[in-house]
């Protein structure tokens, strides 16, 4: 399942928001809860940048992985290719 959008910024809790349809506010809570891994170590602080290829871990949400970044839609948004791995 690949999902295609533009986000503002390649923040760890954008990202999660957008893949997993979640408001930001709970994304930065389960963040800093220590329910997030990124290449498999452990993150808690939401501003945390990504890149391309690196691979995220939600408990009770599911990995995905951050395929491809593109480039800006008129407003400047970044766009992102990311990949719900089972």
């Amino acid at each position: 399942d690949i999902l295609e959008t533009f986000v503002a910024s390649l923040r760890l809790d954008l990202i999660i928001s957008s893949r997993f349809n979640l408001s930001r506010r709970v994304a930065q809570e389960i963040i800093k809860n220590y329910e997030v891994k990124v290449n498999q170590k452990p993150i808690d602080n939401p501003c945390h940048q990504l890149k391309e290829g690196d691979t995220i871990s939600v408990k009770g949400y599911g990995r995905m992985k951050l395929l491809g970044i593109g480039g800006l839609s008129k407003n400047n948004n970044i766009y992102v290719r990311l990949a719900k791995l089972l």
